[in-house]
């Protein structure tokens, strides 16, 4: 089976008009990991980097959970 991670990014500030919260899955099945990739590791990372870095250029405030850890925070 294929790995497949969970996650919520949450980012706020800057020059963002409203907070933005997205969810989105990271997957050993997706195409960018199959054609320029040879471990997950490194294709989660670049994808968790990538998030965050177009909002970090409009200066907010960037904070990505796994799904798991966003649902225990929302359970506070």
């Amino acid at each position: 089976m294929a790995a497949e991670e969970k996650y919520v990014l949450i980012a706020k500030g800057g020059y963002l008009q409203t907070p933005v919260v997205e969810r989105f899955t990271i997957s050993e099945d997706d195409e960018e990991f199959k054609n320029e990739f040879d471990d997950f590791d490194e294709y989660r990372d670049y994808v968790l980097e990538e998030a965050a870095a177009e909002l970090c250029q409009k200066f907010a405030e960037v904070l990505i959970v796994t799904e798991e850890e966003f649902n225990q925070i929302k359970n506070l």
